[in-house]
Protein backbone atom coordinates (compact mmCIF):
# COMPACT_ATOMS: atom_id res chain seq x y z
CA UNK A 1 0.00 0.00 0.00
CA UNK A 2 3.14 2.57 0.73
CA UNK A 3 4.83 1.38 -2.35
CA UNK A 4 1.69 2.53 -4.67
CA UNK A 5 0.99 5.98 -2.57
CA UNK A 6 4.92 6.29 -3.20
CA UNK A 7 4.62 5.55 -6.87
CA UNK A 8 1.52 8.15 -7.30
CA UNK A 9 2.95 10.91 -5.57
CA UNK A 10 6.35 10.41 -7.75
CA UNK A 11 4.37 10.03 -10.70
CA UNK A 12 2.43 13.39 -10.07
CA UNK A 13 5.70 15.52 -8.96
CA UNK A 14 7.31 13.93 -11.90
CA UNK A 15 4.43 15.19 -14.22
CA UNK A 16 4.36 18.35 -12.23
CA UNK A 17 7.85 19.33 -13.04
CA UNK A 18 7.91 18.36 -16.54
CA UNK A 19 5.02 20.83 -16.95
CA UNK A 20 6.57 23.42 -15.52
CA UNK A 21 9.96 22.91 -17.58
CA UNK A 22 7.95 23.15 -20.80
CA UNK A 23 6.26 26.29 -19.65
CA UNK A 24 9.73 27.27 -19.20
CA UNK A 25 10.96 26.47 -22.16
CA UNK A 26 7.81 27.89 -24.32
CA UNK A 27 7.82 31.24 -22.35
CA UNK A 28 11.71 31.82 -22.50
CA UNK A 29 12.43 32.20 -25.65
CA UNK A 30 10.51 35.81 -27.32
CA UNK A 31 12.16 37.88 -29.95
CA UNK A 32 13.77 41.53 -28.87
CA UNK A 33 12.62 44.21 -31.77
CA UNK A 34 15.10 46.88 -32.28
CA UNK A 35 13.48 49.57 -33.57
CA UNK A 36 15.32 52.10 -36.02
CA UNK A 37 17.38 54.88 -35.07
CA UNK A 38 14.84 58.18 -35.04
CA UNK A 39 15.20 60.58 -37.51
CA UNK A 40 13.32 63.78 -38.76
CA UNK A 41 10.44 64.06 -40.84
CA UNK A 42 11.82 64.40 -44.42
CA UNK A 43 9.74 64.91 -47.32
CA UNK A 44 7.11 67.89 -49.33
CA UNK A 45 4.11 67.12 -47.92
CA UNK A 46 2.50 65.63 -44.51
CA UNK A 47 -0.51 63.33 -44.99
CA UNK A 48 -3.87 64.93 -44.08
CA UNK A 49 -7.02 62.01 -44.48
CA UNK A 50 -9.56 64.12 -44.35
CA UNK A 51 -8.35 66.62 -46.36
CA UNK A 52 -10.96 65.54 -48.57
CA UNK A 53 -13.67 65.04 -46.41
CA UNK A 54 -17.13 66.78 -47.48
CA UNK A 55 -17.93 67.81 -44.09
CA UNK A 56 -21.66 69.26 -45.19
CA UNK A 57 -22.48 66.12 -46.36
CA UNK A 58 -21.17 63.47 -44.33
CA UNK A 59 -20.95 64.84 -40.74
CA UNK A 60 -19.59 62.33 -38.43
CA UNK A 61 -21.33 61.19 -35.07
CA UNK A 62 -18.88 60.23 -31.93
CA UNK A 63 -19.38 59.05 -28.38
CA UNK A 64 -17.09 61.20 -26.38
CA UNK A 65 -16.50 60.01 -23.09
CA UNK A 66 -14.72 60.98 -19.44
CA UNK A 67 -14.33 60.08 -16.41
CA UNK A 68 -14.35 61.86 -12.89
CA UNK A 69 -13.71 61.39 -9.21
CA UNK A 70 -16.39 58.70 -7.81
CA UNK A 71 -16.55 57.97 -4.05
CA UNK A 72 -14.54 55.71 -2.22
CA UNK A 73 -11.29 54.47 -2.16
CA UNK A 74 -10.69 54.11 -6.22
CA UNK A 75 -9.61 57.47 -7.68
CA UNK A 76 -7.26 58.42 -9.93
CA UNK A 77 -9.49 61.28 -11.39
CA UNK A 78 -9.18 64.97 -10.03
CA UNK A 79 -12.59 66.07 -10.62
CA UNK A 80 -15.71 65.72 -9.63
CA UNK A 81 -18.59 64.88 -12.19
CA UNK A 82 -20.12 68.68 -11.57
CA UNK A 83 -17.02 70.10 -12.05
CA UNK A 84 -16.39 67.99 -15.56
CA UNK A 85 -20.01 69.48 -16.79
CA UNK A 86 -19.58 72.68 -16.39
CA UNK A 87 -16.37 72.99 -18.23
CA UNK A 88 -17.47 71.07 -21.05
CA UNK A 89 -20.84 73.59 -21.34
CA UNK A 90 -18.40 76.10 -21.33
CA UNK A 91 -15.73 74.30 -24.08
CA UNK A 92 -18.71 72.72 -26.38
CA UNK A 93 -22.08 75.04 -25.69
Amino acid sequence: MFRKILIIISKTVACLIAIAVMAICMTSYSPVYFPDEARPFRGPDIFNPYMELDTAHCWKRANFHTHTRVDGIMNECEYWPGEVYERMEKTWL
